[in-house]
């Protein structure tokens, strides 16, 4: 018995005497870690009042409550902890602080608030990231312009020599580059010409990445179009993605306009829509899946399915801001959105899918009907003239998705199969003779919607003024 109590003593001590901002998982350490994570005031003043030291750290992250309160933007918690003492420049184990969490995540009520307790405005992580790159890379504009007016450096570097206008362009780019918030970082004061370790510049980025507005927005600002990269590579080698030949041509039109002394672009697309840029981001899926298909030009001579491949874009966009894993989405755009390729993508989601998921199916490009009315979707390397064997029958796709073992499967088609005009097209020297288009039976499962542009007889339209189909602008 005496060796027990010798023992819980001991560990009482260890408590008591725990050295301020080291870990202790539990009594009024964690309550007030728990209470700063969901904005609990009441509770981070109890904890506080029963000994909590205000700066101790999360077992997982190093987190302090601080760093917890102003990433989750809880506001009316931070002067509290501020008051007793929370250190407004501590840092996790990744090396970010109260003020990056909140750049991050856009509170623009808290970064004010850690401002004025003396956070450091260019404090760095790890990999030299401040909390204006943060924001920047993430697409924040509030927390931008305020972070600017509060010192930020704009030029500042990461480790591998990144500055804020380089760090949109990423693996998830097509999210959060708006080209509003390019053109806010290069009105206050951003290098455009920067290059990163690898010799990189920010034009260079946008050309791999097909961001045809942002690439517009640089060239005004002065980038060099002739700029290269320690591998000799200039913007318009590294042009890249479906968008691929009107990058290389709005490249070379500014390169032409430059040495013709008449510095302006001959072509830029001016199409801007609101759908374009998700401005919510919302929690994690992580039992949905989806595929996303969209076709503008053809490997054959078939009239363009007009913005086919911006409205898949859009939609992929919208579906990662609504919480789908990147690796749970397989988009297929052009030359990749085959006949093969779309079998491909059903395959692999009948490997994947749980019984809880959620499956979204989107198609944008040409529908066409054969001449028994059936409806087919349109691939890549689809050939009017022999749909049964180049395209994607509406039936075989119905019948595949209600095999899938899953709750849910919703379908999008932005495409029309009237072989009248607009997203649907006929074999050369036909006419639209069917008056019936059979649009595919959906096998009576209970778990699949179709959502579609159009009837069978009817012709899907676009959006001129915002470079969208009518049905995906809306959807």
């Amino acid at each position: 018995m005496k060796r027990i109590l010798s023992i819980i003593f001991l560990l009482l001590l260890v408590r008591v005497l725990a050295v301020p901002g080291q870990p202790a998982w539990a009594g009024p350490n964690e309550d007030l870690l728990q209470s700063a994570h969901i904005g609990n005031l009441a509770g981070v003043r109890a904890a506080l009042n029963a000994g909590a030291d205000v700066n101790a750290r999360n077992k997982y992250y190093g987190s302090t409550a601080l760093i917890m309160a102003a990433e989750y933007g809880h506001a009316n918690v931070i002067p509290l902890l501020l008051k007793a003492g929370a250190d407004a420049n501590a840092r996790d184990n990744n090396g970010d602080t109260a003020l990056t969490g909140a750049a991050l995540s856009n509170h623009t009520a808290v970064i004010p608030l850690l401002l004025r307790a003396g956070a450091d405005v260019n404090a760095r992580d790890n990999k030299g990231t401040t909390a204006l790159m943060l924001a920047a890379e993430n697409g924040r504009a509030n927390a931008i312009t305020v972070l600017l007016k509060a010192g930020a450096d704009i030029n500042a570097r990461t480790t591998d020599g990144k500055t804020a206008l380089m760090l949109p362009f990423n693996e998830v780019s097509d999210l959060f580059c708006n080209p509003n918030v390019i053109s806010l970082l290069l009105k206050s004061g951003a290098d455009v010409n920067a290059k990163d370790t690898k010799g990189t510049t920010a034009l260079m980025l946008a050309a791999s990445f097909g961001t045809a507005n942002v690439i517009t927005r640089l060239l005004k600002a002065g980038a060099d179009v002739n700029a290269k990269d320690n591998q000799g590579a200039t913007a318009r080698d590294q042009a890249s993605g479906p968008s691929k030949k009107e990058t290389i041509s709005l490249l070379d039109a500014w390169k032409i306009a430059r040495l013709s002394n008449k510095p302006s672009l001959p072509w830029a697309p001016t199409y801007r829509s609101s759908i374009d840029h998700p401005s919510y981001r919302l929690a994690r899926r992580n039992d949905d899946f989806a595929v996303v298909v969209g076709v503008e030009h053809y490997s054959r001579t078939l009239p363009p399915a007009t913005f086919a491949e911006r409205d898949a874009q859009a939609v992929d966009r919208h579906l990662l801001a609504l919480g789908y894993a990147p690796r749970h989405i397989r988009k297929l755009l052009g030359p990749d959105a085959t006949r093969s390729g779309i079998n491909v993508a059903l395959h692999w989601l009948s490997r994947n899918v749980r019984p809880d998921s959620t499956v979204f199916i989107y198609f944008s490009g040409h529908g066409s009907p054969d001449d028994r009315g059936s409806a087919y979707l349109v691939p890549w390397d689809g050939d009017p003239s022999d749909l049964s064997d180049s395209a994607y029958s509406l039936d075989t796709l119905y019948h595949k998705l209600a095999r899938l073992k899953v709750r849910h499967v919703i379908v999008a088609l932005d495409s029309c199969f009237s072989g009248a005009g607009g997203r649907s097209i006929l074999a050369p020297g036909t006419r639209p003779l069917v008056t019936k288009i059979k649009e595919g039976s959906i096998p009576r499962t209970g778990k699949i919607v179709v959502l579609s542009a159009a009837k069978g007889d009817q012709i899907s339209g676009v959006l001129l003024t915002k470079g969208h189909g009518a049905f995906t602008y809306y959807l």
